[in-house]
């Protein structure tokens, strides 16, 4: 089968697609027939070696973590013949392939609205703006939530599931971004190059960053006592957070199959959506993560592996 792997750590120039044999399920897992997978940012980010010291992979690696297909082989709860999407957790792998093995854990049914391009950009987005939110963040009705990097797949999953459930939602993005922002229901916007977020966004409850750096640093001071701050870019300083009377904390995505059943609902009720921004062939995914690699891409980049 083909796959899009790395055989060392490094840029693009180190990212080939291969011949190499088809995985074989071990007992609990699924073999899956990849039809569609999405790019995110950590994929690249583990072939740079970013990550290695908190992630490490046995190379050759063969990426992708979102993926959507129809199970092959395998037993329990799915069946040869399910339509399924989800999170490929375990590094073991991956989904810029023509199959990939996944856990029970790792995967739900893929939502009957949605084609399968579109239910492979859904799982490491939604879940990570979930667990940001609400199992982390504790966010609840009538509260403020301030989200850096709106926009972006996982901020957009994230303006959406903080109106559904009634929280006032403060978005920053660029200029030309605002607008979606507000389609997708953001009460306030900041154009984050002209203006300060500090203006609007005052004694917040929760602020969930996606952006790191100098935007994380100055989040602190717009949470109130006792608010939290939570970071998928940027290890938040414990002296700050100490100084403000606040939770800051970075996270990773922890939860997939059973969270994804629920968010799979949210979609399928017309509450969430997604947004396509390219799709490539497997034969040109290199080009896909250059895309999603470049932060050009306006909703998520994926990869049309089979019909």
């Amino acid at each position: 089968m083909k796959a899009i792997r790395f055989h060392e750590y490094g840029g693009p120039e180190v990212t080939r697609v291969d011949d190499i044999p088809q995985p074989e399920p071990k007992p609990g897992e699924f073999l899956i027939r990849v039809v569609a997978a999405a790019v995110n940012p950590i994929d690249w980010k583990l072939r740079t070696g970013a990550l290695k010291q908190y992630m490490p992979i046995q190379l050759p690696f063969t990426m992708g973590c979102d993926v959507a297909g129809t199970i092959e082989r395998g037993s329990g709860k799915f069946q040869p013949g399910d339509e399924v999407y989800g999170f490929l957790l375990t590094l073991r792998s991956g989904a810029f392939a023509e199959f990939a093995i996944a856990l029970e854990g790792e995967i739900a049914l893929r939502p009957k609205t949605l084609s399968f391009q579109e239910a492979a950009s859904v799982p490491v987005a939604a879940l990570t703006a979930y667990e940001a939110l609400f199992d982390r963040g504790k966010l609840e009705s009538g509260q403020t939530v301030l989200l850096h990097g709106a926009a972006g797949s996982v901020g957009a999953m994230a303006v959406q599931l903080a109106k559904g459930k009634g929280a006032r939602v403060i978005g920053t993005a660029s200029a030309e971004n605002l607008d979606y922002l507000r389609e997708l229901g953001a009460d306030e916007t900041v154009d984050y190059r002209n203006e300060r977020f500090e203006h609007k966004a005052k004694q917040v409850d929760l602020v969930f960053d996606m952006v790191g750096g100098d935007t994380l640093e100055r989040s602190f001071a717009v949470v109130r006592p006792g608010g939290k701050l939570i970071s998928v870019a940027g290890f938040p300083s414990p002296e700050l957070a100490q100084e403000h009377n606040i939770e800051a904390k970075m996270m990773g995505v922890r939860v997939a199959g059973p969270r994804l059943a629920e968010i799979t609902q949210l979609i399928d009720s017309g509450r969430l959506k997604t947004r396509i921004d390219s799709v490539f062939t497997l034969e040109n995914g290199i080009a896909a993560i250059a895309r999603n690699e470049s932060g050009k891409s306006k909703g998520k980049v994926t990869i049309s592996v089979q019909n």
